[in-house]
């Protein structure tokens, strides 16, 4: 009887994994099915749209089968779409459904340049929202007309700015948890929050200085586009006018030219395609010679993981192994560095420089700017050949913080004392079982001040700036992209087709085809390395990627970031503000 029930289980297992085995397989054999590419006919209209967040680096290629479709696209896939339907005689037109175009200010002054050359062309851009914000407003307003359902419940908001960040230092008091922030650079406020209860003025005054710049780029934009007086335009936003404005109100302010449900908008044209779909039909083409577009996208760290709280993450290690394939592959003749981050560990960014200025030996390298190239996003930057920069990029944050935590008084709260056996007086100066010192705390200052010097040798370097100026152009001041150009911090407003294109022309690269550095993983080691099994901070990441609010997922990530990346106080050059 004993024998039967072994058997029968060996059996009864061996049919298990047999089932298992052939799930997988044929799980496998679909996958390896490549969803056909749509046609493209004869007067058509793509419809841009997507809901998602625009990625800059190339992403996973997620399969099509099952009715389902791969429906991520790189910024520079967008870019080129738009570039290519505008001599693409099958394509009759645009149609922007702005409800369901979710970008940012800087990517939509590179995917505006291109819907303005595609008008050059003589072909037509539709925009449509029921629900006008903006950044929704500022992409309409490249086309030849907006539209809008002609209902009081579509409304179009348009407004200055507010930035609004948690100070909690008195609640963190209240807990028991108390944070030491070292700043270096007077303007570097990150962590301020952490120690103070409300902003500082130098705070105030940087972010006052960037957003009044961005409103004003945005004026500009608005008044000449949709021909309002910018006195005007400034007039009826100050006052209120344009909260909730109803289709019929911004048609006669003049920010709308008619009304329309989008399948009328539609009806134009029987032949539609999405901006995604239309992407996959453009092939590049093959040739010798190549430009390199290295991304990086996301927070600096010193090796390859996964961000708990789901951010993207640029990974010096990653970052350094791709910089030596370019250096050995012949074909590549210059190189771009698509920078967006707001930065990160200082070393990192440090070891991602010095490994730019050796490619910079060997092939021309060019700086292009995303949404957010700031401190150590800058940091990387600032020994370009060329640094291209969109007016909206925020720059600068020439600085270091340091963030120490320790939560002595919660222990005291809770009746727990914590007794320390050490040799030498400085053995346990990184403990967040109690408060620094004063000469610790010293020590510490002495140590980022060396950081902060050496990024800023690599900006007079860099950038030819005199040292009697740089103090009043680092500091931990933040930029945008046009102040930056005129305090020669960059070199050009343009975006990344702009910065390739300069790249070529500079080289002599007439005919090349753009490989993109990382190389995205493959769908399957995709799902394996973040399944709940491999990632142990999966659960984490869902929580937090379920947060709309994007001022607790800043805090949540800084957090992070000073407790987890080592025990002692992460040297970092983090800014996060993104318009």
């Amino acid at each position: 009887m004993k024998n039967f029930i072994k058997y029968f289980l060996m059996v009864f297992a061996g049919i298990i994994i047999g089932v298992l085995s052939t799930f997988i397989l044929i799980f496998v054999i679909v996958l390896s099915f490549k969803e056909p590419v749509k046609a493209v006919n004869n007067n058509s209209y793509i419809v841009l749209d997507y809901p998602f967040e625009l990625k800059e680096k190339p992403q996973t290629i997620m399969p099509g089968f099952f009715g389902l479709s791969g429906n991520n696209i790189q910024l520079l896939d967008m870019l080129r779409s738009i570039r290519h339907a505008s001599t693409d005689d099958k394509i009759k037109g645009i149609l922007i459904n702005a409800d369901l175009s979710h970008f940012q200010r800087t990517h939509i002054e590179e995917l505006g340049k291109e819907l303005e050359k595609f008008r050059d062309k003589g072909k037509k851009v539709y925009a449509w929202f029921s629900s006008g914000y903006n950044n929704n407003y500022l992409l309409g307003i490249y086309a030849d007309e907006i539209y809008m359902p002609e209902s009081s419940s579509a409304l179009l908001t348009l407004q200055g700015y507010d930035i609004t960040s948690p100070y909690m230092k008195k609640g963190l008091d209240k807990l028991g948890i108390d944070f030491n922030v070292i700043h270096t650079g007077n303007y570097k406020g990150t962590g301020e929050n952490l120690v103070k209860n409300e902003i500082s003025e130098e705070s105030s005054e940087k972010y006052r200085s960037i957003y009044n710049s961005i409103f004003d780029k945005n004026m500009e934009e608005i008044s000449r586009r949709r021909k309002i007086e910018k006195n005007v335009l400034i007039s009826l936003i100050s006052s209120g006018k344009t909260i909730m404005m109803t289709a019929k109100e911004a048609e006669s302010s003049g920010f709308i030219d008619g009304f329309a449900n989008f399948n009328e908008l539609e009806e134009r044209s029987k032949n539609k395609i999405s901006i995604i779909d239309y992407a996959k039909t453009l092939q590049a083409s093959p040739s010798a010679n190549k430009i390199a577009v290295i991304y990086a996208e996301g927070t600096i760290y010193d090796t390859d993981g996964i961000d708990p709280f789901g951010n993207d993450i640029v990974s010096a290690e990653s970052f350094i192994s791709d910089i030596e394939k370019i250096k050995r592959d012949i074909d590549i003749k210059a190189v771009v560095i698509r920078i967006n981050s707001p930065g990160g560990s200082s070393l990192a960014s440090e070891m991602m420089l010095k490994e730019i200025i050796k490619l910079k030996k060997e092939k021309p390298v060019y700086i292009s700017m995303g949404p957010t190239a700031a401190s150590g996003g800058y940091y990387i930057s600032s020994e370009g050949t060329e640094i291209f920069t969109s007016d909206t990029t925020i720059t600068g944050s020439i600085g270091v913080v340091s963030i120490l935590m320790n939560y002595e008084s919660l222990a005291e709260n809770l009746g727990i004392k914590f007794e320390t056996v050490k040799k030498f007086k400085y053995d346990d100066i990184f403990s967040s079982y109690r408060k620094p010192t004063s000469d610790e705390i010293e020590i510490m200052r002495r140590t980022n001040r060396k950081v902060y010097d050496e990024f800023v040798a690599h900006v007079i370097k860099g950038r030819k700036i005199p040292e009697n100026k740089i103090d009043g152009l680092a500091e931990g001041r933040l930029w945008t992209g046009s102040q930056a150009v005129k305090n020669r911090l960059a070199d050009h407003i343009g975006g990344l087709y702009d910065a390739i294109e300069y790249a070529s022309k500079q080289n002599h690269i007439n005919d090349y085809q753009i490989v993109s550095y990382p190389v995205p993983e493959s769908f399957i080691s995709k799902i394996m390395n973040e399944s709940p099994i491999s990632n142990k901070n999966a659960l984490i990441k869902e929580l937090i990627n379920g947060e709309k609010d994007t001022k607790i997922k800043q805090v949540l990530s800084l957090y992070n970031y000073s407790t987890e990346n080592g025990k002692k106080p992460s040297m970092l050059m983090p800014d996060s503000i993104v318009p």
